[in-house]
């Protein structure tokens, strides 16, 4: 599998997520450990750095994951499981024996959720493309979803070796539209998801995807789409279409060529630094300066103003 070449692939999860460029790729994934955590973060994370690395199954275990499953793939690799819970043996067999087969456990109260899960991404999503373009997906989701986009980029090092990367489109309209889906256990009312969406680097995601395009098919930048699709994982399984503004694109941008800069540097000096070894110093944020601040303008002059439960009595 390290043979690849830049282009688009469809690979199964496996060989996607064990990395097979011919040197140890960047993935969005790993941009987001590096730039939020640390180089060494980001190779104790790597599957092709770090042979030992734990794989984290509790992902597969959540209702969203099978969802994912059954919207964008043939179901295949879904093992329902007919228990109330893994308390039993059997049970618990039966979901190790999955993940040994690399297919997702589920349980059967489970699965009925995430069923109706799809049936309303589905609806929801026959609303904004159209039934045609929607039945294209469901038909052949071979050439529409969960490709696997191989490229190679260039650090602002000179002399620097080409830095591979990989990323895994959801869905890929044949229009250059890329839709990823995420489910939450939050409301997906975009001024609710706004918060989320930021704090989990999606916009990076973004940004690092739109790059794997650009590089591999430079005849639709500047003109592509990339939309979120958010669905809560609750009855009534709402969704919403969520699109990153050009203004935080435009950060996200920078954040991505400094994760190649980066990643670039370390791979090619063997070097996965960790956090300073010095004091760093701290900010109080604005929010909890205004915080004390609104306090002391309602205390009583001269005096400390106690909390209720303190005077109460």
């Amino acid at each position: 599998m390290n043979e690849l070449q830049p282009g688009r692939y469809k690979l199964a999860a496996k060989d996607y997520h064990a990395d097979p460029c011919p040197r140890p790729s960047l993935s969005s994934t790993i941009a987001k450990i590096l730039l939020k955590e640390s180089p060494l973060h980001a190779w104790h994370n790597h599957p092709r750095l770090n042979t030992k690395i734990t794989p984290r199954q509790a992902t597969f275990m959540d209702i969203g994951s099978v969802a994912h499953e059954l919207l964008l793939q043939d179901g295949s690799r879904t093992v329902v499981i007919d228990a109330p819970d893994y308390r039993t043996k059997a049970a618990q067999d039966a979901k190790a024996k999955a993940y040994a087969e690399g297919k997702v456990p589920i349980l059967s109260k489970h699965y009925v959720g995430a069923q109706a899960m799809v049936v309303t991404a589905i609806t929801y999503l026959r609303e904004c493309f159209g039934n045609r373009t929607v039945k294209a997906m469901l038909k052949d989701p071979a050439n529409h979803t969960e490709q696997a986009l191989i490229w190679q980029d260039q650090s602002s090092h000179p002399g620097a070796a080409p830095v591979w990367c990989r990323s895994m489109v959801d869905w890929l309209q044949e229009d250059g539209t890329i839709v990823d889906y995420k489910t939450t256990a939050t409301s997906v009312r975009s001024d609710n998801i706004e918060r989320h969406l930021f704090a989990m680097d999606y916009h990076v995601q973004n940004a690092f995807y739109e790059r794997g395009m650009d590089r591999l098919f430079p005849d639709g930048a500047g003109h592509r789409r990339f939309l979120f699709l958010f669905q809560e994982v609750t009855p009534p399984f709402a969704c919403q279409l969520i699109r990153v503004d050009e203004g935080a694109l435009h950060i996200a941008r920078r954040m991505v060529h400094e994760a190649i800069d980066d990643w670039s540097w370390c791979l090619d000096n063997g070097q996965w630094p960790s956090y300073p070894a010095r004091a760093c110093t701290v900010m109080m944020p604005n929010w909890q300066t205004d915080k004390w601040m609104r306090h002391e303008e309602e205390a009583p002059a001269g005096g400390f103003a106690l909390p209720d439960y303190f005077s109460a009595g």
